[in-house]
């Protein structure tokens, strides 16, 4: 996979501010917010085809990672919910409406 300049020297910005990310995390997570600046647009399909066109890769490689990302922050944020004493049964309810629209995503695609 060849990879951007552009998008190189912003995987070097994210992995300098957030030490506390694996490598392969940083990378996705640069690949994601590149692609929304670039695009202008925080769509799922349209960031993907962007980084896929730019990376030289399937779309469905793309689409992996990113939802990788997702589910890894939605963790975080269940997480956070517990240890801040936010209702975890509000935490349930928007997690499953983000895992639906999700769904309704794949199924267009």
């Amino acid at each position: 996979m060849r990879i951007h300049p552009c998008l190189k020297s912003w995987v070097g910005t994210v992995t300098r501010n957030m030490p506390h990310l694996s490598k392969p995390q940083a990378k996705v997570l640069a690949m994601w917010s590149f692609g929304i600046v670039i695009t202008q647009s925080s769509g799922l399909t349209t960031v993907l085809i962007f980084l896929a066109k730019l990376l030289d890769i399937k779309k469905n490689t793309v689409r992996q990672r990113l939802i990788f990302l997702c589910v890894l922050m939605l963790l975080f944020l269940g997480v956070w919910a517990l240890i801040a004493q936010v209702n975890f049964l509000n935490f349930i309810f928007y997690l499953t409406l983000f895992l639906l629209s999700f769904l309704r995503k794949i199924a267009k695609s």
